[in-house]
């Protein structure tokens, strides 16, 4: 009988650089409860303390 193991490898773990300092987060969800789902916004004001090229965000599962 054949065996096989598969591995499920982790995303790499990311968070935002020391340089990057979130200051403010506005959340707004509008719920459609006879759907059961869900949209809204997210402003973050950040305060980015050093010049960088790339800032990653993530919404995981969401």
């Amino acid at each position: 009988m054949p065996s096989c193991l598969q591995t499920i490898e982790k995303p790499p773990f990311h968070r935002l650089p020391k340089s990057v300092i979130p200051k403010l987060y506005s959340l707004t969800l509008n719920p459609d409860l006879q759907k059961f789902t869900f949209d809204g916004t997210v402003v973050i004001d950040v305060n980015v303390v050093n010049s960088t090229n790339t800032t990653l965000l993530n919404a995981l599962d969401l």
